[in-house]
């Protein structure tokens, strides 16, 4: 294998010879890692080498009990390369779709100055992978290492073996994008409302213009205007790019009067979007904060749901909204939080109001104190007195965490009540989306209990930044969409995605690098690419109904630099390149949606309309399965082979379009 080392005095050229690095499996070059607070390393996560029947020696890794960050096998030895593959096979058990993964570290001597983390998708028998490290951190990396297991704690486990490190790295590949557009075309339109709503056609979710169009929200943020003249520029720019829609982080105050403006000239206004964020609330309320005094930063910090000054600020924030919002049929709808943190939330119980609610949910579950004190194993001599000793179920195992879950449902159930009671109060009949998750503590909200509190927005709001190791929407974030979907059976809108680029060189210095670094490809060309793929990757998605580019500028500052915009910093200096390609994507889908619609799967007599003569033809096929008397697969809507449940689901909802 040979590593082309090439020199700024260029012709000069050097060839080094550089043999893949196998990782052997062995306790002496492996280090288990895991990053407990209060609970023995032992008790926090399981690792083991163990002999598979297939692989040989393997790492197991899971479960992953207590500690921060990860609980991963490290590879002992500093490996003298910065760029390469990694190579190996895995397998899982009882994982969900973000919990498995690797990492790799760089290095200047002893001091570590960069990491990447690659997510791996279940996986229940013995998957090969290649994990391509495209590029270094800058600050001259002399070598790096690597890391195995799992990235989320959970109750599984996850297994790996053949391990080795090549030099050799492939490119970023594009496939041939032609005629990738797969969504089902619109209806022609819906009946007139006064305001947007939501409507499924078949297995398809589109957004209902009031005047009855469909759309799906093909959205970017705007910067602030003062003036009709400079907004007419943003839109004007906004549309030439193909973009539908104003995404959340635009100013209603000026996009009220643009689209004002609009409306008097016969023009058709924006559809605009709005996030609220509690975190970053200017009023006087409890974040969640777990025994230590501990949680996340004022900006995604979770607000005391049981704190009243909580409701009144939120009900504050809301009806100044309104003010440039409340009578605009261009206002799409809210969304009610922006990246709550749920990673550990089920801890952070100990703000005044909260720990009072957990007190009485304790003493609600619990006959006496003695009876608690027998379940967790412990001494308190009242309730009071186990609430002002602050218990932590840093452990999540025991009777202690199942109570601490099962009140963090509660929290949550609050959480929701609140933020969905005053909006629909203060803006009846406008559409109301849930906070927009990211994956930061994916295992503690991508679960059906938490999950199906969330059936009470109309839809559901999910921030995807794509990894960009391989073109398109990766795997994994299209299982942890799908799994969303089915836990709430709603619509998703991509609150926030883009493609960074190296070639910026917003990239380069160390002390600002922005953690959107490790998704970073080399040149705007592979951006403008992977933005289109992804733009199209989305839309394909039948249940998403918008997906929002973020942001309108690069962001350029004294502490953090990343290429996230369509522009430059100085918000004039277009990226063309890339923002081409977005133009000729868009396009694509808009020619797309004028095809004839196809007929709605669940309208089995074809005419035209899903009725009630559809739904004896559905009774008499119901419990059929594949390879049985009378099986029809017409009826099977969801191809699993067999006529059942999940396909009445589907029926109901398509009854009546």
């Amino acid at each position: 294998m040979l590593l082309l080392l090439a020199f700024l005095a260029w012709p000069t050229i050097l060839l080094l010879e550089v043999e893949a690095v196998e990782l052997r499996i062995a306790s002496d070059v492996w280090t288990a890692a895991v990053f407990p607070e209060n609970v023995p390393a032992a008790d926090a996560a399981a690792f083991e080498i163990v002999d598979d029947a297939l692989q040989g020696a393997s790492l197991a890794v899971g479960p992953w009990r207590a500690g921060k960050w990860r609980a991963q096998f490290d590879y002992d030895d500093r490996i003298p390369q910065v760029t390469g593959t990694v190579h190996g096979v895995y397998r899982t058990e009882n994982v969900e779709p973000v919990q498995v993964g690797a990492r790799v570290s760089w290095y200047v001597g002893d001091e570590r100055t960069a990491t990447k983390t690659y997510v791996l998708p279940p996986a229940d028998a013995w998957t090969s992978f290649e994990l391509p490290i495209r590029h270094a951190p800058p600050g001259g990396p002399t070598a790096m290492s690597v890391s195995f297991g799992m990235v989320h704690p959970g109750e599984g486990r996850a297994f790996f073996s053949q391990l080795s490190v090549s030099p050799d790295v492939e490119a970023l590949e594009f496939p041939d994008t032609e005629g990738v557009v797969l969504r089902s075309p619109p209806p022609a339109a819906y009946p007139p409302a006064d305001r947007y709503h939501l409507k499924q056609s078949g297995s398809t979710w589109w957004l209902v213009r009031p005047n009855g169009r469909p759309l799906y929200s093909r959205g970017t943020p705007t910067p602030r205007f003062s003036d009709v003249v400079t907004g007419g520029s943003y839109l004007s720019a906004l549309q030439n790019i193909g973009f539908n829609s104003v995404a959340a982080w635009s100013s209603p105050t000026a996009w009220r009067t643009l689209n004002d403006t609009l409306i008097a000239g016969d023009d058709e206004p924006v559809p605009f979007f709005f996030s609220l964020q509690p975190g970053t609330m200017d009023a006087e309320f409890d974040r969640l904060v777990d025994a230590g005094g501990n949680g996340p930063n004022h900006e995604h910090g979770f607000a005391d749901p049981f704190d009243p000054r909580f409701e009144s600020a939120y009900r504050e924030q809301v009806l100044s909204r309104l003010e440039h919002l409340g009578d605009s049929p261009w206002f799409v709808g809210w969304f009610a939080d922006n990246e709550a943190d749920f990673n550990g939330l089920y801890r952070r119980v100990y703000t005044t109001n909260c720990q009072a609610a957990l007190q009485t949910f304790l003493e609600e579950r619990y006959s006496s104190i003695a009876e608690l004190n027998a379940a967790w194993s412990t001494n308190y001599t009242s309730f009071q007195n186990l609430i002002g000793s602050k218990p932590d179920p840093e452990l999540r195992l025991g009777a202690m965490y199942d109570d601490f879950v099962a009140f963090n449902l509660v929290v949550v159930q609050r959480y929701v009540d609140i933020t969905l009671k005053i909006i629909r109060e203060e803006d009846p009949g406008r559409l109301v989306f849930s906070n927009r998750f990211n994956l930061g503590g994916v295992g503690d909200w991508l679960n059906a209990d938490v999950m199906d509190l969330f059936r009470a927005y109309d839809g559901i709001g999910v921030n995807i930044y794509p990894s960009n190791n391989s073109a398109g929407l990766p795997g994994f974030a299209r299982q942890v969409l799908d799994t969303v979907h089915q836990h709430t059976g709603k619509p998703i809108v991509i609150g926030e995605w883009s493609i960074p680029a190296l070639d910026s060189e917003l990239y380069e210095n160390g002390s600002k690098l922005d953690w959107s670094w490790p998704a970073a490809v080399a040149t705007q060309a592979e951006r403008s690419q992977q933005a289109a793929a992804v733009t199209l990757d989305y839309y394909n998605i039948p249940y998403l109904v918008g997906a929002h580019w973020f942001i309108w500028a690069d962001i350029d500052s004294e502490t953090r630099e990343a290429n996230r915009g369509l522009f430059r910093a100085d918000k004039t200096t277009p990226w063309a390149e890339l923002q081409t390609a977005l133009s000729d994507a868009h396009a694509r889908i808009e020619q797309a949606e004028l095809r004839e619609p196809e007929p709605v799967a669940a309208d089995f007599d074809r005419d035209g309309r899903v009725g009630f003569n559809d739904f004896l033809l559905f009774v008499r096929h119901f419990g059929k399965s594949e390879g049985g008397e009378g099986f029809d697969a017409t009826f099977d809507l969801d191809r699993d082979g067999r006529v059942g449940f999940s396909d009445f689901l589907i029926f109901t909802q398509a009854f009546g379009s």
